[in-house]
């Protein structure tokens, strides 16, 4: 049974459901009106799964309130037959229940919609629908599917999207409280995260184009510089414009970061993805991100930055071209 995230059972006059019922080789649609039936509370702990032929009820169901059916019956929660454009039956149900716009809801709701609408070819080879539309085959032994397994499974991958897009949502609530931003002379969007590194897609997201954070690790921390990679570009003069590199940021950070440690170096120990000569800072094979120090490479304490955040913002915006 899917975890209740609230109890909406009210809505249908606290009565509980004990069966829920979809057609047979059961679609997103079926499943996440299933989900949504047990999220909000409107089952029974031991709620059971029917499958009917398509646009059938199961047998026995009539004014059983206790019985519902999503995507099959042609009652409220079926859209075959109704000409209502393009929605889905769990999207029938989840304005019922008022949750169809909330942050996780809403783009499980996108997402199957476009499964609906026989879009499925748009879809990347690398998204989550591809693992979905295969769990019941995965669970499936001489022609018999065992279907509480797949709805089992489907809910886990449906709550990781929820969860998922929840995240991105408080982020972007919480990205208009960050330490500030910078608008260079040509118009690139440069942001100081703080220590706030979560907030890097919120980011993105909002059209900023450079990124900068910092992360506290013990009585030291690590930095990061990003470049947008989701921009959409509106012309060819903007894709050039657009098209930045960390390259001259980083060596100007090396250079300041040897000046601060006393360190003597050549400008052969300033260029490349890192520097024998000067700790920490390292360049990504695409010049679109920046580190010192990272998850995957912890520095010792001697070779995290001894630059401020401010100098590093600083040196960021003029590696970037901008006269500060």
């Amino acid at each position: 049974m899917g975890k209740v995230i609230s109890d909406l059972s009210h809505k249908f006059g606290g009565i509980k459901v004990h069966t829920l019922v979809g057609h047979t080789r059961p679609d997103l649609d079926v499943l996440l009106g299933f989900y949504l039936a047990e999220c909000f509370g409107l089952c029974t702990p031991d709620v059971r799964y029917e499958f009917v032929r398509s646009g059938e009820t199961l047998a026995g169901s009539a004014a059983n309130p206790r019985i519902l059916h999503i995507d099959t019956g042609r009652g409220e929660y079926d859209t075959h037959g109704k000409a209502l454009g393009e929605t889905c039956s769990a999207e029938l149900l989840a304005k019922k229940l008022g949750v169809n716009t909330l942050p996780g809801i809403a783009e499980l709701l996108a997402w199957v919609n476009e499964f609906d609408a026989g879009r499925q070819a748009d879809f990347p080879p690398t998204d989550l629908f591809h693992h979905v539309k295969r769990i019941p085959n995965r669970n499936t032994v001489d022609g018999v599917t065992n279907w509480e397994k797949v709805v089992e499974q489907t809910y886990e991958c449906f709550d990781s999207v929820r969860e998922s897009a929840k995240s991105a949502h408080l982020n972007q609530q919480a990205f208009p409280d960050t330490t500030g931003f910078h608008v260079t002379a040509d118009g690139l969007v440069v942001w100081m995260l703080g220590k706030q590194p979560y907030l890097k897609d919120a980011a993105f997201k909002a059209g900023v184009d450079v990124v900068v954070w910092t992360q506290p690790v013990n009585s030291h921390y690590y930095v990061g510089i990003a470049v947008n990679a989701l921009r959409k570009c509106a012309s060819e003069v903007d894709l050039e414009r657009r098209n930045i590199s960390l390259r001259a940021v980083v060596e100007l950070l090396r250079l300041a970061e040897a000046n601060g440690r006393g360190l003597r170096v050549s400008d052969a120990d300033l260029v490349g993805y890192d520097s024998a000569k000067v700790p920490g800072w390292f360049l990504h094979d695409s010049e679109r991100l920046v580190l010192c120090g990272s998850g995957t490479h912890p520095l010792d304490k001697d070779e995290c930055t001894k630059l401020s955040a401010e100098q590093i913002f600083k040196i960021v915006l003029i590696g970037l071209g901008e006269k500060v």
